[in-house]
């Protein structure tokens, strides 16, 4: 990210809530939500262990210090770099637009739409 912004590069992320991990839905190893992304194609993300539950946590932590969501610091996190401007976000309903676009309501310099069109 520092060669992009020394470079006047610009960066729009993608997987940025790595397959649903960033979400807040993973709580521990082996608890896996039916339907997550995780379920359905687990060789998407990475290997869902003790290991990266205890980084999860450690970093929901780190977001509570800054009064966020982990879902809010993940999406945060990234556009607050310099280079990054825009990210890819894949969502599978509604509610997780709808719960982005609350996280993101006031952050950005553009008004965001609330209605959506059902497919």
């Amino acid at each position: 990210m520092p060669l992009c912004h020394a470079e006047g590069l610009m960066v729009i992320p993608d997987q940025v809530l790595e397959g649903g991990l960033l979400t807040g839905k993973h709580q521990r190893a082996g608890h896996i939500p039916v339907g997550s992304r995780l379920a359905e194609r687990p060789q998407w993300v990475a290997q869902f262990d003790d290991g990266l539950a205890e980084r999860l946590a450690g970093l929901e932590a780190e977001a509570r210090g800054l009064s966020r969501t982990l879902l809010g610091h993940a999406l945060l996190s990234l556009l607050e770099l310099p280079p990054v401007v825009s990210l890819i976000v894949g969502v599978k309903r509604q509610e997780q637009l709808a719960e982005i676009i609350a996280v993101l309501r006031g952050v950005l310099p553009v008004k965001l739409e609330t209605n959506y069109v059902g497919h």
